[in-house]
């Protein structure tokens, strides 16, 4: 049985990792709203650094 994390744990990773990640823009492409008939974000993680 696994336990989700609360508010209070989440903030607590956040500052823990807060200096090594980088943030990442989140990117959309006109045509594949077009094919889609909706609008399609993408968060662009491949661009996170280890």
């Amino acid at each position: 049985m696994s336990i989700s994390p609360n508010f209070e744990d989440i903030k607590q990773a956040y500052e823990r990792i807060k200096g090594d990640v980088k943030k990442t823009p989140i990117v959309e492409s006109s045509l594949l709203n077009k094919w889609m008939d909706n609008r399609i974000l993408f968060k662009a993680e491949c661009l996170q650094t280890i």
